[in-house]
């Protein structure tokens, strides 16, 4: 039996979860990584970017992921870097979300341990005995094979 402040407070808690949730279900795609412009050099020999100084191509867009444990770094046309940075975006907030949510239900889960311990306090070894041999008995009394007397603690020899 939870008292009513404990359940106003987790009813706040199940709200506010739920709202997350809601906010994490409408973020769209995501994708890890980054993207970032940079000049780069092409393979011709007699380029003006192998020159000293070089000056250089681009700058071109990238994307840098880790797949599969190593870093991949890949070119993107001007429309494919707003798509990753879109997604990339979509990623930072579903992190930030799912944060809040772990959060949310750290709180409401140290409510309700702090709830059950006071239950068992309440209870003690004695009622919670007692509560055990009320049900064997309620048992008993239906018609069912179940002893006639409540089970014994063993006692220390």
């Amino acid at each position: 039996m939870v008292n009513k402040r404990t359940a106003a407070r987790l009813d706040a808690y199940e709200r506010r979860y739920r709202e997350l949730a809601r906010q994490l279900a409408g973020i769209g795609y995501i994708a890890a990584g980054s993207i970032a412009l940079w000049p780069g050099r092409c393979g011709k020999a007699n380029c003006a970017c192998h020159a000293d100084p070089p000056r250089l191509h681009g700058p071109y867009w990238h994307v840098t992921q880790t797949i599969d444990g190593r870093t991949v770094n890949r070119r993107l046309t001007p429309e494919q870097a707003g798509l990753y940075s879109e997604w990339i975006s979509n990623d930072r907030r579903a992190k930030e979300i799912l944060a809040r949510m772990r959060g949310v239900a750290a709180k409401a889960a140290e409510l309700l341990l702090n709830e059950a311990l006071v239950q068992q306090d309440r209870t003690g070894p004695k009622a919670r005995f007692q509560a055990h041999d009320r049900q064997v008995h309620t048992f008993a009394s239906a018609g069912n094979s179940a002893p006639s007397t409540p089970p014994r603690r063993p006692t220390s020899a």
